[in-house]
């Protein structure tokens, strides 16, 4: 994001407003199950973002089981009221492969988010249902489709926004892409 690629705009963080984002990653998956994977930095500089990427390869996967976005969103408004710095935007990422099936009410969650000045996009990864379990279909293909459940009922506050992707190559670019719109 800080230097030249085949993606538009790829500058984004050097050519903001700022210079400069900051930047946390956790995992989540059911209730009580968030985990700060990447903790707190500023990324205004190549050698940022090469540190931030280091320390984001080295995260293994540390929870496998339900999914509750609600409980997702609001520990990651938790964490925002926590950053060691000063902001003026505040976003939640919230990337998945399913629908909420535990925890807090997603549009609960939400709501509260938004009323706290913050904003909610989602990135889908979307699944081939082929062979999936009837259960595990109606969890990553909910009808209407994925990327339509998170427009409906993940995302919210000042120019929210969804994206989807189909496959792992596919998942990171479209990371990269929604960074790009988020900071730009």
């Amino acid at each position: 994001m800080l230097r030249p690629s085949p993606i538009p705009g790829s500058c984004a963080i050097a050519d903001g407003a700022v210079g400069r984002i900051g930047v946390a990653l956790f995992d989540w998956a059911g209730p009580g199950e968030q985990r700060v994977a990447v903790d707190w930095m500023i990324i205004g500089a190549a050698r940022d973002a090469d540190v931030f990427a280091a320390r984001l390869a080295a995260v293994p996967r540390p929870f496998y089981g339900r999914t509750a976005i609600g409980s997702a969103i609001d520990f990651a408004a938790d964490l925002l009221t926590k950053a060691p710095f000063r902001t003026e935007r505040k976003v939640i990422d919230i990337s998945g492969d399913g629908t909420g099936n535990a925890g807090r009410p997603i549009a609960d969650a939400r709501d509260a988010a938004v009323s706290a000045g913050i904003t909610v996009n989602g990135i889908v990864f979307l699944t081939d249902p082929e062979g999936q379990p009837d259960f595990l279909k109606a969890h990553t293909n909910p009808a209407g489709g994925l990327t339509a459940y998170y427009r409906n009922l993940v995302i919210g506050g000042e120019g929210a926004f969804v994206m989807s992707a189909d496959s792992f190559e596919a998942f990171g670019r479209a990371i990269i892409a929604k960074l790009i719109r988020e900071i730009s």
